[in-house]
C-alpha cells in the first residue's frame, strides 16, 4: 500500500517534472529562433531546465547508494545507477553555470569530463563497458600538454578527453540500446540520451569552427543553425537522462 502511494506520487512528480521542462523548451526555442534579443531570459529558462533534471534525478537517488547485486563471478557491490545519475546531473548544473552564465569555459569543460566519467562508469555496470578509452585519452592529452611550446593548450587538451568520452560513452549507448537497451526502460532513457548528448556536442563544434564566418554564407548558415541545434538536442537528453533515475525499476546496478 505505501509503496503504491509513493508510486503515486512520484508519476505525479515526472508529470510536473515534463510538463515545466516541455514549456521551458517551446519557451526559449522560440526566443532563440524568432527573439534573440531576449537571449538573456533564454538562458534563465535553460539553465532553469538543467536544474530541474537534477532534481527530478535527484528524487530517483532516494533509494540505497551502495547496492548489491549477483553475477556470474559472484556478489557485486557498486553504486546504484540513480545516484551516478544524480551525481552527474548535479555537476552538469554547475558545468553550465559556468560555460551558460559565467563564461568559465575550462571549468566547465573539466566538470564535463567527470560527468562523462560518471556516465562511462555507469556504462561499465549496465553493460560491462570498460574504461580504457578514457585511459588513452588521457596518455592523449598529456602528449597534447607535453606538445604544449607547437601552440597546443590545456583547453584543447581537456577538450580531447572530453571528446574521447562523450564519443566513447554514445557509441558504446547506442550498441547497448540496439541491443538489450530497448527491453529495458531505464536503459532506453539513458542511452538515447547519451546520443542526443553527442549530437548536442557535434553542434557546439559546428557553432565553434564557423564563428565570424561572413554573412550569407554556407558557414555562416551552418553556425546559425548549430546555435540554435545545440540546445533543440541538450535539454532533450538531460530530460531523458535525468528520467533514467527518476523512473521507479528494479533495484539493481543497470537499470
Amino acid at each position: 500500500m505505501e509503496q503504491n502511494i509513493g508510486n503515486k506520487y512520484r508519476s505525479a512528480w515526472i508529470w510536473l517534472f515534463l510538463s515545466l521542462e516541455t514549456v521551458f523548451y517551446l519557451a526559449f526555442l522560440w526566443m532563440d529562433v524568432f527573439e534573440p534579443g531576449l537571449f538573456r531570459y533564454s538562458k534563465a529558462l535553460k539553465f532553469a531546465g538543467i536544474l530541474l533534471c537534477f532534481l527530478a534525478a535527484a528524487a530517483g537517488a532516494s533509494g540505497p547508494v551502495i547496492r548489491k547485486e549477483r553475477t556470474e563471478s559472484g556478489i557485486r557491490t557498486a553504486a546504484s545507477p540513480e545516484t551516478l545519475t544524480a551525481s552527474a546531473l548535479l555537476l552538469t548544473v554547475f558545468a553550465d553555470f559556468c560555460l551558460l552564465l559565467k563564461e568559465f569555459y575550462l571549468t566547465g569543460l573539466l566538470l564535463f569530463i567527470a560527468v562523462q566519467a560518471l556516465y562511462c562508469y555507469r556504462l561499465y555496470l549496465t553493460a560491462g563497458f570498460r574504461i580504457w578509452i578514457y585511459i588513452l585519452a588521457f596518455a592523449g592529452a598529456l602528449a597534447l600538454v607535453a606538445a604544449g611550446g607547437r601552440g597546443i593548450t590545456f583547453m584543447m587538451a581537456a577538450a580531447v578527453v572530453y571528446t574521447a568520452g562523450i564519443t566513447g560513452n554514445a557509441v558504446t549507448g547506442a550498441v547497448y540500446l540496439a541491443g538489450r537497451g530497448l527491453h529495458e526502460k531505464k536503459s532506453f532513457f539513458f542511452c538515447t540520451g547519451l546520443i542526443l548528448f553527442f549530437l548536442c556536442d557535434m553542434n557546439v563544434a559546428l557553432f565553434n569552427i564557423n564563428e565570424g564566418a561572413a554573412a550569407g554564407t554556407a558557414a555562416a548558415a551552418v553556425y546559425e543553425i548549430s546555435a540554435v541545434a545545440i540546445w533543440f538536442f541538450y535539454l532533450p537528453s538531460q530530460v531523458l537522462i535525468a528520467l533514467s533515475a527518476a523512473l521507479p525499476g528494479e533495484n539493481r546496478p543497470g537499470n
